[in-house]
């Protein structure tokens, strides 16, 4: 891992991009079948904000549920999985 955070901590922008940048030399970071996104490529900046609008609804809205039966308590866990693919550790 290239760097551990408090669970729910993100890293900075500039972290976040140098990460991304190494890991999709192509620009995109793509999903297969996801139940945040679907499937589908996103960019940069479009993974960045989509991670904080789901760590706004992990933080905020743990017991929501979503139409698909999804609480907000399992945002956090997405953003985790995705940000452990970029080298970031919440622990």
């Amino acid at each position: 891992m290239r760097q551990s955070m408090s669970y729910g901590v993100m890293p900075s922008k500039d972290d976040f991009e140098a990460a991304f940048e190494a890991k999709c030399p192509n620009g995109k970071f793509a999903f297969g079948n996801d139940k945040i996104v679907g499937t589908d490529k996103l960019t940069c900046t479009q993974l960045w904000d989509e991670l904080q609008k789901q760590r706004n609804r992990w933080e905020n809205f743990p017991d929501d549920e979503d139409d698909d039966g999804s609480k907000g308590d399992q945002a956090g866990d997405w953003c985790s999985c995705v940000l452990s693919v970029l080298g970031f550790e919440w622990i």
